[in-house]
Protein backbone atom coordinates (compact mmCIF):
# COMPACT_ATOMS: atom_id res chain seq x y z
CA UNK A 1 0.00 0.00 0.00
CA UNK A 2 2.87 2.37 0.80
CA UNK A 3 4.46 1.72 -2.61
CA UNK A 4 1.16 2.52 -4.34
CA UNK A 5 0.87 5.79 -2.40
CA UNK A 6 4.41 6.72 -3.37
CA UNK A 7 3.69 5.90 -7.00
CA UNK A 8 0.56 8.05 -7.18
CA UNK A 9 2.27 10.95 -5.40
CA UNK A 10 5.19 10.73 -7.84
CA UNK A 11 2.80 10.81 -10.81
CA UNK A 12 0.98 13.80 -9.27
CA UNK A 13 4.19 15.71 -8.67
CA UNK A 14 5.37 14.99 -12.22
CA UNK A 15 2.24 16.54 -13.78
CA UNK A 16 1.46 19.28 -11.24
CA UNK A 17 1.56 22.59 -13.14
CA UNK A 18 2.27 24.79 -10.13
CA UNK A 19 5.44 22.98 -8.99
CA UNK A 20 8.79 23.66 -10.56
CA UNK A 21 10.83 20.79 -11.82
CA UNK A 22 13.38 21.24 -9.05
CA UNK A 23 10.61 21.17 -6.43
CA UNK A 24 9.19 18.03 -8.01
CA UNK A 25 12.61 16.43 -7.83
CA UNK A 26 12.97 17.44 -4.18
CA UNK A 27 9.60 15.96 -3.25
CA UNK A 28 10.38 12.79 -5.13
CA UNK A 29 13.66 12.45 -3.34
CA UNK A 30 11.95 12.90 0.04
CA UNK A 31 9.64 10.03 -0.87
CA UNK A 32 12.61 7.77 -1.55
CA UNK A 33 12.15 7.75 -5.35
CA UNK A 34 14.78 9.14 -7.75
CA UNK A 35 13.86 12.47 -9.28
CA UNK A 36 14.00 12.60 -13.06
CA UNK A 37 16.48 14.98 -14.59
CA UNK A 38 15.20 17.82 -16.74
CA UNK A 39 15.75 17.88 -20.49
CA UNK A 40 16.43 15.04 -22.90
CA UNK A 41 19.54 12.87 -22.66
CA UNK A 42 22.21 13.81 -25.17
CA UNK A 43 23.74 10.35 -24.88
CA UNK A 44 23.51 7.26 -22.78
CA UNK A 45 25.55 7.51 -19.56
CA UNK A 46 28.80 5.58 -19.37
CA UNK A 47 31.31 4.94 -16.63
CA UNK A 48 33.49 7.71 -17.99
CA UNK A 49 30.60 10.20 -18.07
CA UNK A 50 29.64 9.14 -14.50
CA UNK A 51 33.18 9.90 -13.28
CA UNK A 52 33.19 13.25 -15.10
CA UNK A 53 29.81 14.21 -13.66
CA UNK A 54 30.86 13.19 -10.13
CA UNK A 55 34.11 15.16 -10.40
CA UNK A 56 32.33 18.25 -11.71
CA UNK A 57 29.64 18.31 -9.02
CA UNK A 58 32.18 17.62 -6.25
CA UNK A 59 34.27 20.58 -7.33
CA UNK A 60 31.20 22.81 -7.48
CA UNK A 61 29.95 21.77 -4.02
CA UNK A 62 33.41 22.22 -2.44
CA UNK A 63 33.44 25.85 -3.56
CA UNK A 64 30.04 26.54 -1.90
CA UNK A 65 30.05 26.84 1.94
CA UNK A 66 26.43 25.76 2.07
CA UNK A 67 27.10 22.45 0.22
CA UNK A 68 30.65 21.59 1.22
CA UNK A 69 29.42 18.70 3.38
CA UNK A 70 27.46 17.08 0.53
CA UNK A 71 28.90 13.86 -0.94
CA UNK A 72 28.21 13.01 -4.60
CA UNK A 73 28.11 9.54 -6.17
CA UNK A 74 27.07 8.81 -9.78
CA UNK A 75 26.11 5.34 -10.93
CA UNK A 76 24.68 4.72 -14.41
CA UNK A 77 23.54 8.30 -14.75
CA UNK A 78 21.80 8.32 -11.33
CA UNK A 79 23.20 10.95 -8.93
CA UNK A 80 23.11 10.11 -5.20
CA UNK A 81 23.44 13.11 -2.86
CA UNK A 82 24.25 12.49 0.82
CA UNK A 83 25.34 14.61 3.80
CA UNK A 84 24.21 17.88 5.38
CA UNK A 85 23.11 21.10 3.77
CA UNK A 86 22.63 24.52 5.37
CA UNK A 87 19.00 25.32 4.52
CA UNK A 88 16.04 24.21 2.37
CA UNK A 89 16.77 27.11 -0.01
CA UNK A 90 20.29 25.77 -0.55
CA UNK A 91 18.79 22.33 -1.22
CA UNK A 92 16.59 23.76 -3.97
CA UNK A 93 19.57 25.57 -5.49
CA UNK A 94 21.63 22.34 -5.36
CA UNK A 95 18.91 20.41 -7.22
CA UNK A 96 18.74 23.12 -9.89
CA UNK A 97 22.51 22.77 -10.46
CA UNK A 98 22.31 18.99 -10.63
CA UNK A 99 19.37 19.07 -13.04
CA UNK A 100 21.42 21.06 -15.59
CA UNK A 101 24.22 18.47 -15.81
CA UNK A 102 24.03 16.37 -19.02
CA UNK A 103 23.69 12.58 -19.13
CA UNK A 104 21.74 12.50 -15.81
CA UNK A 105 18.93 9.98 -15.59
CA UNK A 106 17.67 10.74 -12.08
CA UNK A 107 18.68 12.36 -8.79
CA UNK A 108 18.33 10.77 -5.36
CA UNK A 109 18.56 13.42 -2.63
CA UNK A 110 19.36 12.00 0.80
CA UNK A 111 20.78 15.16 2.29
CA UNK A 112 19.45 16.57 5.56
CA UNK A 113 19.15 20.20 6.61
CA UNK A 114 21.57 21.00 9.43
CA UNK A 115 20.53 22.84 12.62
CA UNK A 116 19.62 26.50 12.51
CA UNK A 117 22.49 28.83 13.30
CA UNK A 118 21.37 31.05 16.17
CA UNK A 119 24.10 33.54 15.34
CA UNK A 120 22.41 34.47 12.06
CA UNK A 121 20.55 37.75 12.62
CA UNK A 122 19.93 38.54 8.97
CA UNK A 123 16.25 37.45 8.99
CA UNK A 124 15.62 39.54 12.08
CA UNK A 125 17.19 42.64 10.56
CA UNK A 126 15.16 42.12 7.40
CA UNK A 127 11.96 42.08 9.44
CA UNK A 128 13.06 45.18 11.34
CA UNK A 129 13.76 46.99 8.09
CA UNK A 130 10.36 45.92 6.78
CA UNK A 131 8.63 47.25 9.89
CA UNK A 132 10.50 50.56 9.61
CA UNK A 133 9.44 50.94 6.01
CA UNK A 134 5.82 50.22 6.90
CA UNK A 135 6.02 52.75 9.73
CA UNK A 136 7.32 55.39 7.35
CA UNK A 137 4.43 54.76 4.97
CA UNK A 138 1.87 55.03 7.80
CA UNK A 139 3.35 58.07 9.55
CA UNK A 140 0.72 60.51 8.20
CA UNK A 141 -2.14 58.24 9.26
CA UNK A 142 -0.54 57.70 12.66
CA UNK A 143 -0.13 61.47 13.16
CA UNK A 144 -3.79 62.19 12.37
CA UNK A 145 -4.90 59.25 14.54
CA UNK A 146 -2.97 60.60 17.54
CA UNK A 147 -4.32 64.10 16.93
CA UNK A 148 -7.88 62.82 16.70
CA UNK A 149 -7.38 60.71 19.86
CA UNK A 150 -6.42 63.83 21.82
CA UNK A 151 -9.43 65.73 20.47
CA UNK A 152 -11.67 62.73 21.20
CA UNK A 153 -10.41 62.65 24.80
CA UNK A 154 -11.38 66.26 25.45
CA UNK A 155 -14.67 65.83 23.57
CA UNK A 156 -15.62 62.74 25.56
CA UNK A 157 -14.70 64.50 28.83
CA UNK A 158 -16.96 67.42 27.93
CA UNK A 159 -19.81 65.06 26.92
CA UNK A 160 -19.32 63.11 30.15
CA UNK A 161 -19.68 66.25 32.30
CA UNK A 162 -22.66 67.43 30.24
CA UNK A 163 -24.41 64.04 30.56
CA UNK A 164 -23.70 63.95 34.29
CA UNK A 165 -25.20 67.41 34.79
CA UNK A 166 -28.33 66.50 32.79
CA UNK A 167 -28.90 63.16 34.51
CA UNK A 168 -28.02 64.63 37.92
CA UNK A 169 -31.30 66.51 37.93
CA UNK A 170 -33.22 63.23 38.09
CA UNK A 171 -30.75 60.88 39.82
CA UNK A 172 -29.73 61.98 43.30
CA UNK A 173 -27.63 58.92 44.19
CA UNK A 174 -24.01 59.65 43.17
CA UNK A 175 -23.14 55.97 42.76
CA UNK A 176 -26.08 55.31 40.43
CA UNK A 177 -25.44 58.59 38.58
CA UNK A 178 -21.83 57.61 37.89
CA UNK A 179 -22.81 54.19 36.52
CA UNK A 180 -25.64 55.45 34.32
CA UNK A 181 -23.42 58.23 32.94
CA UNK A 182 -20.67 55.82 31.95
CA UNK A 183 -23.10 53.38 30.34
CA UNK A 184 -24.68 56.19 28.30
CA UNK A 185 -21.20 57.24 27.08
CA UNK A 186 -20.28 53.72 25.90
CA UNK A 187 -21.67 54.15 22.31
CA UNK A 188 -19.76 57.44 21.96
CA UNK A 189 -16.50 55.78 22.99
CA UNK A 190 -17.05 52.92 20.55
CA UNK A 191 -17.66 55.32 17.64
CA UNK A 192 -14.53 57.34 18.49
CA UNK A 193 -12.48 54.13 18.69
CA UNK A 194 -13.81 53.03 15.30
CA UNK A 195 -12.81 56.37 13.72
CA UNK A 196 -9.29 56.11 15.16
CA UNK A 197 -8.91 52.60 13.71
CA UNK A 198 -10.15 53.82 10.32
CA UNK A 199 -7.53 56.58 10.34
CA UNK A 200 -4.87 53.96 11.03
CA UNK A 201 -6.07 51.90 8.10
CA UNK A 202 -7.50 49.19 10.36
CA UNK A 203 -11.09 49.46 9.21
CA UNK A 204 -11.55 45.69 9.18
CA UNK A 205 -10.33 45.48 12.75
CA UNK A 206 -12.64 48.35 13.74
CA UNK A 207 -15.67 46.63 12.22
CA UNK A 208 -14.68 43.40 13.93
CA UNK A 209 -14.43 45.14 17.31
CA UNK A 210 -17.79 46.86 16.86
CA UNK A 211 -19.44 43.66 15.73
CA UNK A 212 -17.79 41.50 18.37
CA UNK A 213 -18.67 43.71 21.32
CA UNK A 214 -21.70 41.57 22.17
CA UNK A 215 -19.76 38.33 22.04
CA UNK A 216 -16.94 39.90 24.03
CA UNK A 217 -19.45 40.98 26.66
CA UNK A 218 -20.82 37.44 26.90
CA UNK A 219 -17.32 36.02 27.37
CA UNK A 220 -16.51 38.58 30.08
CA UNK A 221 -19.84 37.92 31.77
CA UNK A 222 -19.11 34.20 32.01
CA UNK A 223 -15.52 34.76 33.14
CA UNK A 224 -16.40 37.33 35.83
CA UNK A 225 -19.82 36.04 36.80
CA UNK A 226 -19.46 36.70 40.54
CA UNK A 227 -18.06 40.21 40.07
CA UNK A 228 -20.79 41.06 37.56
CA UNK A 229 -23.50 39.81 39.93
CA UNK A 230 -22.16 41.95 42.78
CA UNK A 231 -21.90 44.93 40.43
CA UNK A 232 -25.52 44.61 39.25
CA UNK A 233 -26.66 44.00 42.83
CA UNK A 234 -24.91 47.24 43.81
CA UNK A 235 -26.85 49.06 41.08
CA UNK A 236 -30.13 47.67 42.44
CA UNK A 237 -29.23 48.66 45.99
CA UNK A 238 -28.26 52.16 44.88
CA UNK A 239 -31.48 52.59 42.90
CA UNK A 240 -33.81 51.15 45.56
CA UNK A 241 -31.96 52.76 48.51
CA UNK A 242 -33.12 50.39 51.28
CA UNK A 243 -30.61 52.08 53.61
CA UNK A 244 -28.23 55.00 53.69
CA UNK A 245 -25.07 55.96 55.50
CA UNK A 246 -25.47 55.88 59.28
CA UNK A 247 -28.49 53.51 59.32
CA UNK A 248 -28.44 50.56 61.69
CA UNK A 249 -29.17 47.42 59.66
CA UNK A 250 -29.19 43.71 60.32
CA UNK A 251 -28.25 41.29 57.50
CA UNK A 252 -28.24 37.70 58.67
CA UNK A 253 -25.98 37.51 61.70
CA UNK A 254 -24.38 40.91 61.05
CA UNK A 255 -25.69 44.11 62.60
CA UNK A 256 -24.18 47.57 62.56
CA UNK A 257 -24.02 51.04 61.05
CA UNK A 258 -23.87 51.42 57.26
CA UNK A 259 -20.51 52.93 56.39
CA UNK A 260 -20.23 52.63 52.61
CA UNK A 261 -21.57 51.03 49.43
CA UNK A 262 -19.37 50.34 46.41
CA UNK A 263 -19.51 48.12 43.34
CA UNK A 264 -18.30 45.04 45.25
CA UNK A 265 -20.05 45.12 48.59
CA UNK A 266 -21.69 46.96 51.46
CA UNK A 267 -19.47 47.97 54.36
CA UNK A 268 -20.94 48.16 57.85
CA UNK A 269 -19.29 48.75 61.19
CA UNK A 270 -20.78 46.45 63.80
CA UNK A 271 -21.56 47.37 67.40
CA UNK A 272 -18.14 46.04 68.44
CA UNK A 273 -16.31 48.42 66.08
CA UNK A 274 -15.41 45.80 63.44
CA UNK A 275 -15.61 46.69 59.75
CA UNK A 276 -17.63 44.05 57.89
CA UNK A 277 -17.73 43.88 54.07
CA UNK A 278 -20.83 42.02 52.85
CA UNK A 279 -21.06 41.18 49.10
CA UNK A 280 -23.87 43.04 47.37
CA UNK A 281 -25.29 39.77 46.05
CA UNK A 282 -25.66 38.51 49.62
CA UNK A 283 -27.36 41.76 50.64
CA UNK A 284 -29.82 41.69 47.75
CA UNK A 285 -30.72 38.03 48.44
CA UNK A 286 -31.05 38.39 52.23
CA UNK A 287 -33.61 39.89 54.55
CA UNK A 288 -32.41 43.40 55.44
CA UNK A 289 -33.70 44.78 58.73
CA UNK A 290 -33.31 48.55 58.78
CA UNK A 291 -33.72 49.60 62.39
CA UNK A 292 -33.54 53.33 61.65
CA UNK A 293 -35.85 53.53 58.63
CA UNK A 294 -38.71 54.09 61.08
CA UNK A 295 -37.28 56.02 64.04
CA UNK A 296 -39.96 54.68 66.40
CA UNK A 297 -38.65 51.33 67.63
CA UNK A 298 -40.01 48.99 70.29
CA UNK A 299 -38.07 46.98 72.82
CA UNK A 300 -39.11 44.90 75.83
CA UNK A 301 -37.97 43.17 79.01
CA UNK A 302 -39.52 40.93 81.69
CA UNK A 303 -39.83 41.26 85.46
CA UNK A 304 -41.38 38.97 88.08
CA UNK A 305 -43.45 39.85 91.19
CA UNK A 306 -44.69 37.69 94.04
CA UNK A 307 -48.08 35.99 94.02
CA UNK A 308 -49.13 38.03 97.04
CA UNK A 309 -48.50 41.35 95.20
CA UNK A 310 -51.12 43.33 93.25
CA UNK A 311 -50.67 42.94 89.51
CA UNK A 312 -52.69 46.03 88.54
CA UNK A 313 -50.77 48.22 90.99
CA UNK A 314 -47.48 46.85 89.66
CA UNK A 315 -48.58 47.64 86.09
CA UNK A 316 -49.44 51.23 86.99
CA UNK A 317 -46.17 51.76 88.85
CA UNK A 318 -44.02 50.29 86.04
CA UNK A 319 -45.80 52.31 83.32
CA UNK A 320 -45.35 55.51 85.31
CA UNK A 321 -41.70 54.66 86.02
CA UNK A 322 -40.63 53.84 82.44
CA UNK A 323 -42.50 56.85 81.06
CA UNK A 324 -40.02 59.10 82.89
CA UNK A 325 -36.97 57.26 81.50
CA UNK A 326 -34.79 59.33 79.17
CA UNK A 327 -35.29 58.15 75.59
CA UNK A 328 -38.72 56.54 76.05
CA UNK A 329 -41.36 58.28 73.90
CA UNK A 330 -44.99 58.80 74.92
CA UNK A 331 -46.54 57.80 71.57
CA UNK A 332 -46.95 54.85 71.40
CA UNK A 333 -47.32 54.64 75.16
CA UNK A 334 -45.56 52.01 77.31
CA UNK A 335 -47.47 48.85 78.09
CA UNK A 336 -47.20 46.11 80.72
CA UNK A 337 -48.87 42.70 80.27
CA UNK A 338 -48.89 39.41 82.19
CA UNK A 339 -47.18 36.76 80.11
CA UNK A 340 -46.91 33.73 82.40
CA UNK A 341 -47.54 32.36 85.88
CA UNK A 342 -44.31 30.74 86.91
CA UNK A 343 -43.60 28.54 89.91
CA UNK A 344 -42.00 31.34 91.88
CA UNK A 345 -43.53 34.55 90.44
CA UNK A 346 -45.97 36.29 88.15
CA UNK A 347 -44.06 37.30 85.02
CA UNK A 348 -44.76 40.74 83.58
CA UNK A 349 -43.50 41.90 80.19
CA UNK A 350 -42.82 45.61 79.72
CA UNK A 351 -43.01 47.17 76.22
CA UNK A 352 -41.48 50.59 75.60
CA UNK A 353 -40.88 52.70 72.47
CA UNK A 354 -37.88 54.92 71.73
CA UNK A 355 -36.39 56.97 68.90
CA UNK A 356 -33.66 54.82 67.33
CA UNK A 357 -32.06 57.79 65.54
CA UNK A 358 -31.27 59.52 68.83
CA UNK A 359 -30.95 56.60 71.25
CA UNK A 360 -29.57 53.10 71.22
CA UNK A 361 -31.75 50.22 72.35
CA UNK A 362 -29.17 48.99 74.85
CA UNK A 363 -29.14 52.29 76.73
CA UNK A 364 -32.90 52.84 76.85
CA UNK A 365 -33.60 49.27 77.90
CA UNK A 366 -30.96 49.42 80.64
CA UNK A 367 -32.44 52.64 82.10
CA UNK A 368 -35.97 51.22 82.03
CA UNK A 369 -34.94 47.99 83.83
CA UNK A 370 -33.10 49.93 86.54
CA UNK A 371 -36.05 52.26 87.10
CA UNK A 372 -38.56 49.38 87.20
CA UNK A 373 -36.57 47.43 89.75
CA UNK A 374 -36.16 50.38 92.10
CA UNK A 375 -39.83 51.44 91.86
CA UNK A 376 -41.15 47.95 92.62
CA UNK A 377 -38.86 47.47 95.61
CA UNK A 378 -39.59 50.95 96.93
CA UNK A 379 -43.33 50.17 96.94
CA UNK A 380 -42.99 46.92 98.83
CA UNK A 381 -43.14 44.48 95.92
CA UNK A 382 -41.18 41.27 96.03
CA UNK A 383 -39.00 40.25 93.10
CA UNK A 384 -38.52 36.52 93.64
CA UNK A 385 -35.42 34.75 92.59
CA UNK A 386 -35.28 31.47 90.75
CA UNK A 387 -36.62 28.37 92.51
CA UNK A 388 -33.92 25.81 93.15
CA UNK A 389 -34.14 22.23 94.36
CA UNK A 390 -31.31 20.95 96.57
CA UNK A 391 -30.56 17.26 96.92
CA UNK A 392 -28.45 16.06 99.86
CA UNK A 393 -26.78 12.74 99.40
CA UNK A 394 -25.97 12.25 103.09
CA UNK A 395 -28.32 12.32 106.06
CA UNK A 396 -28.76 15.74 107.70
CA UNK A 397 -28.93 16.48 111.41
CA UNK A 398 -31.89 18.84 111.94
CA UNK A 399 -32.41 20.99 114.99
CA UNK A 400 -35.74 22.59 115.86
CA UNK A 401 -35.59 26.36 116.35
CA UNK A 402 -38.49 28.43 117.65
CA UNK A 403 -39.03 31.34 115.22
CA UNK A 404 -42.53 32.15 116.24
CA UNK A 405 -41.56 35.34 118.01
CA UNK A 406 -38.49 36.69 116.16
CA UNK A 407 -39.08 35.35 112.63
CA UNK A 408 -41.82 37.73 111.41
CA UNK A 409 -40.14 40.72 112.98
CA UNK A 410 -36.87 40.05 111.23
CA UNK A 411 -38.63 39.54 107.89
CA UNK A 412 -40.49 42.83 108.23
CA UNK A 413 -37.29 44.58 109.21
CA UNK A 414 -35.50 43.18 106.18
CA UNK A 415 -38.32 44.26 103.87
CA UNK A 416 -38.29 47.75 105.34
CA UNK A 417 -34.56 48.05 104.77
CA UNK A 418 -34.98 47.04 101.13
CA UNK A 419 -37.71 49.65 100.63
CA UNK A 420 -35.62 52.41 102.19
CA UNK A 421 -32.62 51.53 99.97
CA UNK A 422 -34.80 51.48 96.86
CA UNK A 423 -36.24 54.91 97.74
CA UNK A 424 -32.74 56.32 98.15
CA UNK A 425 -31.70 54.78 94.82
CA UNK A 426 -34.57 56.53 93.10
CA UNK A 427 -33.37 59.91 94.29
CA UNK A 428 -29.77 59.36 93.17
CA UNK A 429 -28.72 60.76 89.76
CA UNK A 430 -28.46 58.31 86.90
CA UNK A 431 -24.99 57.01 86.18
CA UNK A 432 -23.92 58.18 82.74
CA UNK A 433 -20.99 55.79 82.56
CA UNK A 434 -23.21 52.73 83.00
CA UNK A 435 -25.72 53.59 80.28
CA UNK A 436 -23.96 55.84 77.81
CA UNK A 437 -21.86 54.40 74.99
CA UNK A 438 -20.51 55.42 71.60
CA UNK A 439 -23.09 56.98 69.32
CA UNK A 440 -23.61 56.27 65.64
CA UNK A 441 -21.53 59.31 64.74
CA UNK A 442 -18.72 57.99 66.93
CA UNK A 443 -18.81 54.60 65.19
CA UNK A 444 -18.75 56.17 61.71
CA UNK A 445 -15.89 58.43 62.78
CA UNK A 446 -14.05 55.28 63.85
CA UNK A 447 -14.65 53.77 60.40
CA UNK A 448 -13.39 56.93 58.68
CA UNK A 449 -10.20 56.87 60.74
CA UNK A 450 -9.61 53.20 59.79
CA UNK A 451 -11.05 52.78 56.27
CA UNK A 452 -10.95 49.64 54.17
CA UNK A 453 -8.56 49.93 51.17
CA UNK A 454 -11.49 49.47 48.75
CA UNK A 455 -13.35 52.41 50.29
CA UNK A 456 -10.56 54.98 50.15
CA UNK A 457 -11.23 55.76 46.47
CA UNK A 458 -15.05 55.58 46.74
CA UNK A 459 -16.12 58.17 49.31
CA UNK A 460 -19.77 59.02 49.73
CA UNK A 461 -21.38 56.56 47.34
CA UNK A 462 -24.59 56.62 49.39
CA UNK A 463 -26.72 59.70 49.21
CA UNK A 464 -28.34 60.88 52.47
CA UNK A 465 -32.05 60.45 52.80
CA UNK A 466 -34.16 63.58 53.25
CA UNK A 467 -35.36 64.21 56.75
CA UNK A 468 -39.02 63.51 57.36
CA UNK A 469 -41.09 66.47 58.49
Amino acid sequence: MLQSLIFFLTIFLSFAPKLSEAQAAAFGALLGKPAAATGPLSALPTEESDRATQKFLTSVFEKSPAMENVNVEVVSGVIYLKGEIASPADADWMLKIVSRVPNVVAVTNKTVVSGVDLAQFDPMWKEVDSLIEKLKRHLPSLFFAVLFSVLAYFLSSYLLRFTRSVLGRRISNPFLLSIVTRISMLPVWLVLLYIVLRLLGLSTLGATLIGGTGLFGIVLGLAFKGIAENYLAGLLLASRSPFTRGDIIRIGEYEGYVENLNMRGTTIIDLNGNLVLIPNLTVIQSVVENQTANPKTRTSFTVGIGYQDSISKAQDLVIQAVSDVVGVIADPAPNVVVTELRNNCVELKVYIWFNSKNNRELRVRSRAIIKTKEVLLANGFTIPGETRELYFGNSLHLQSVDLAQNGPAKADQRKSEIQQKAERNLTEPESQHATEGPSGEDMLKLAEDNPLPTNVSDPGLLSPKPEKR
